[in-house]
């Protein structure tokens, strides 16, 4: 239940960010004229949290939108293929997240919504934030 409420609470911060409230990234457009190129990411390894997450975060996108968004495994997509939106904590996000650290801490939940580039990080710690 907390999962969804916190899943809930984030939708008005992804929809802020699709439209473009606050400029976090000048180029971040989720929607345009009724299409996306953005793709759900999630690790190759997703927990039950994670791949749950992904499928609601596709479900509530649709339902606002109208628009579908693929999920993909993070091992099939391209270094440079596409936007994304990545899911999870996978290889990605412990990568390249100015946050890493953060999210290395598994003693604290954490929650973490970002962007990078023309990417959508939604993550936190496992296996709660994830």
């Amino acid at each position: 239940m907390k999962r969804i409420i916190l899943f809930l609470a984030a939708c008005p911060i992804v929809l802020i960010a699709a439209a473009g409230v606050g400029k976090p990234t000048p180029n971040l457009r989720l929607v345009e004229n009724g299409a996306s190129a953005y793709t759900i990411v999630i690790p190759d390894a997703a927990i039950a949290a994670e791949a749950k997450a992904a499928l609601e975060f596709q479900h509530y996108f649709l339902g606002i939108s109208g628009c579908l968004l693929p999920i993909v495994k993070e091992g099939s997509v391209k270094a440079a293929a596409g936007k994304h939106i990545y899911i999870g904590n996978g290889s990605y996000v412990r990568k390249n997240s100015k946050d890493a650290a953060l999210l290395a801490d598994t003693h604290n939940d954490r929650i973490l919504i970002r962007t990078q580039g023309t990417d959508l990080v939604l993550t936190g710690t496992r296996p709660r934030g994830a």
